[in-house]
């Protein structure tokens, strides 16, 4: 399971990163020149990111430059993108971008955009009531091998359980839509590590809830991740942190069109983007949240061949880590 993990990265180390095209023709405050190609999943805890693109927040502190938008449902896929040279920025888990850039990809986390609740939901005519009643033949989806729900479900395991590989055999790799639809059903899938708004989904469905993130130490964040080019041009990489805080002033305001634009994103009524929103363990931020720990941990097990090098080492200069 670790070898899936990391073996789609080691084949293209070869690439290098060649980020926002003829950055260097910036005239004027004129960005016609430049084109930015960043890549979005969803689920509330992007919704800065929903906020930053329809409301153009990175266009009116880049006035012209082009943008060019992409969606995926997971990190494992952002990062083959990233490494072969198709994005220049990605929003996604911690996890994957650690294993990366343990294997010598060099991008790294810009910002963080959100901390997201994350609980692990399962079956109502289940009889699992705790990890230790897990069988070796109930599937539980998440987004993808490596993805936060897979380590932090490993850092429970190995608390409650004594092995932090318990579950490896037990994966499979879901889009959260896919993975709501599989639980509810009750076919394919016994468990479902789940973020909002598919919480909420799940329990109203008469699913429950067997573990949290608060019961982990925690959530970890959602980050924004930018290659080295995109960086080392500085008004890009300051007005692409600006925009992320914009949105995210505007989210914890409650400013009306953000919502609407976060409801509709969603497909959600307004009154419920409002409480997802604000839903215990929730925060919107660009401060970095648990990246120590994961990567700690990480090692520990063995999901990074490499011991961390530290917080400075994996983030861009300006990153702030969350107290």
């Amino acid at each position: 399971m670790k070898k899936i993990c990391v073996i789609v990265l080691t084949f293209v180390l070869m690439f290098a990163f060649v980020g926002c095209s003829n950055q260097e023709d910036v005239k004027d405050g004129d960005y016609s020149d430049v084109t930015i190609r960043l890549a979005q999943q969803y689920g509330m805890q992007y919704a800065p990111v929903y906020v930053m693109q329809n409301m153009g927040l990175l266009e009116e502190l880049l006035p012209g430059v082009n943008l060019e938008w992409s969606n995926f449902g997971g990190g494992s896929a952002m990062n083959e993108a990233l490494i072969s040279n198709q994005l220049d920025v990605a929003f996604m888990g911690i996890p994957p971008v650690l294993i990366a850039i343990d294997k010598g990809v060099d991008y790294r986390i810009a910002a963080g955009i959100s901390v997201p609740p994350a609980e692990l939901i399962v079956h109502s005519d289940s009889n699992i009531e705790s990890l230790g009643d897990i069988k070796a033949d109930d599937k539980i989806a998440v987004p993808g091998v490596g993805s936060i729900q897979h380590i932090m479900l490993s850092m429970a395991a190995k608390e409650q359980l004594g092995d932090p590989n318990a579950f490896d055999k037990n994966l499979t790799t879901m889009a959260n839509p896919d993975a709501y639809t599989a639980l509810i059903s009750g076919t394919d899938v016994s468990a479902h590590f789940a973020s909002m708004p598919y919480i909420d989904f799940e329990v109203n469905d008469g699913m429950k809830s067997i573990l949290s993130a608060e019961e982990i130490g925690g959530g970890a964040s959602i980050i924004c991740v930018t290659t080295k080019n995109l960086s080392e041009n500085e008004d890009v990489h300051n007005a692409l942190i600006q925009a992320l805080n914009n949105a995210i002033e505007l989210i914890n305001n409650g400013d009306e069109d953000a919502i609407r634009i976060i409801a509709e994103t969603e497909k959600i009524s307004e009154e419920d983007a409002v409480r997802y929103l604000q839903w215990p363990g929730t925060k919107y931020t660009t401060d970095l949240y648990k990246v120590d720990e994961l990567a700690e941990f990480m090692y520990e097990v063995g999901y990074l061949e490499n011991e961390y090098p530290g917080f400075a080492t994996v983030t861009w200069d300006g990153a702030i880590k969350g107290e």
